[in-house]
């Protein structure tokens, strides 16, 4: 039975009050329901970049582009073309393997519309993103990028080298890769970079990872000083941990420290044999490796933060790392 006209434009009446009533929280969940999005989507398009066969986004009117890593490859010269059309002469500024960042510069750029970063960390699983893209190269056909909404679906969480990643069921195919993930209030949050494949198929399974900005914050004087380089996190060797037991692994206990080899990055920063590791950067720590690889979005000169259980206190551990060999 199909319902009349009448009632479709009251049930979206309705919809538009309950948002507009309930506050800018509800609101940055279902931004639909007020009918922003296509606001939202023409406000930011200009800010994107088409760059070798992925994405990137301007984040400075001077000509910033922030993208992946493993989109840029090897080059360091690029042609580009913005969200709005123009095309343009890019060069790359720096670049990080590990955390699969890179930063270019767009000669001569003045006054280019960018998206201004947003506060990743409070985003929270529900809230309404939506990202641009050249998914599957659709953009080689029309000369424009392409829009996905969706939410986040989590937080905090790990994939191979996706350290305290956004998860996002917005779809993200190749050549999305380097785009921005935007919020509500039309803010870079993230930059777009991996999906969950399944059985080995470089195809959307409706799971994404993006790298959170405030992660990016870190790093952004890095890469703009490094020349076309990389840039470089830490490192913290010495460390040998107690093997968990198979109810501390069931139970998701925090790893305990064995030793620290005397003279060691370990040791240098503070650690002790039987500390157990409680936070590293804020979050909480369930496995050796997840502190590792926290530390490890880190540029290495940058302060690093651990907090241990020790004779039944905690205590902090605030220490800086030295640089890893290669990217």
């Amino acid at each position: 039975m199909n319902t009349p006209p009448n009632i479709r434009a009251a049930a979206a009446l309705a919809a538009w009050l309950t948002v507009a009533t309930m506050g800018p929280a509800v609101a940055e969940i279902a931004p639909q329901a007020s009918g922003v999005v296509g606001d939202l989507a023409a406000r930011t398009t200009p800010a994107f970049v088409f760059v070798s066969g992925g994405s990137g986004v301007l984040i400075s009117a001077d000509g910033l582009v922030l993208s992946n890593a493993h989109v840029v490859g090897k080059q360091r010269s690029f042609n580009v073309r913005l969200g709005d059309g123009r095309a343009c002469q890019a060069k790359l500024l720096g670049y990080h393997t590990f955390g699969d960042l890179a930063l270019l510069q767009i000669e001569g750029a003045k006054d280019l519309p960018f998206l201004p970063l947003g506060d990743s960390d409070r985003m929270q699983p529900g809230a309404f993103c939506f990202t641009i893209g050249n998914p599957l190269a659709l953009g080689l056909i029309d000369q424009q990028p392409t829009i996905s909404t969706g939410v986040i679906s989590a937080k905090n969480r790990l994939s191979d080298n996706y350290v305290d990643a956004l998860v996002i069921d917005a779809p993200i195919n190749p050549g999305n890769s380097g785009g921005p993930l935007i919020n509500a209030a039309g803010e870079l949050i993230g930059i777009n970079g991996k999906m969950q494949p399944r059985m080995g198929l470089r195809s959307n399974t409706g799971l994404g990872f993006a790298v959170p900005v405030n992660r990016i914050k870190r790093w952004l004087p890095l890469l703009q000083a490094a020349r076309g380089g990389a840039v470089r996190h830490g490192r913290l060797e010495g460390i040998e941990w107690q093997e968990p037991g198979r109810a501390a692994m069931v139970d998701y206990v925090a790893p305990v420290i064995r030793s620290v080899a005397p003279g060691s990055d370990g040791d240098r920063a503070g650690f002790k044999a039987g500390d157990t590791i409680v936070r590293c950067q804020g979050e909480p720590v369930r496995m050796a490796a997840q502190m590792y690889l926290l530390l490890a979005m880190n540029p290495h000169n940058a302060p690093a933060t651990v907090v241990v259980r020790r004779d039944g206190a905690e205590t902090t551990l605030t220490f800086t790392m030295e640089p890893v060999g290669g990217d």
